[in-house]
């Protein structure tokens, strides 16, 4: 039904996960999209919100997009969350640390 051509580029602007939403990556951590990445639209930059084990923190800006020596990401997204369920405040995960 979307012209695909202005549908990529919309997508190109904002990336698949748009900043705001929370994130639960494959290293069982949490974060909060801040950021689309000029580099892919599914690997955007991130704030951590919880480390590994669940514990709430205020962690630090991640690029999705990273790639460890082997060439394989380091983090990726493997599911959208609902920031309510989890009370989460996303807003605050846009201030300075």
């Amino acid at each position: 039904r979307y012209d695909p051509i202005l549908l990529k580029a919309f997508i190109s602007l904002i990336g698949i996960y748009p900043p705001g939403t929370l994130v639960l990556l494959d290293t069982m951590e949490m974060a909060v999209v801040v950021a689309a990445s000029s580099d892919h639209v599914a690997r955007p930059r991130a704030r951590l919100v919880t480390d590994p084990m669940g514990n709430r923190i205020h962690g630090a800006l991640v690029n999705l997009s990273e790639r460890d020596a082997a060439g394989v990401h380091v983090r990726t997204v493997i599911k959208v969350l609902d920031p309510e369920r989890y009370r989460v405040d996303v807003g605050r995960y846009f201030l300075p640390s």
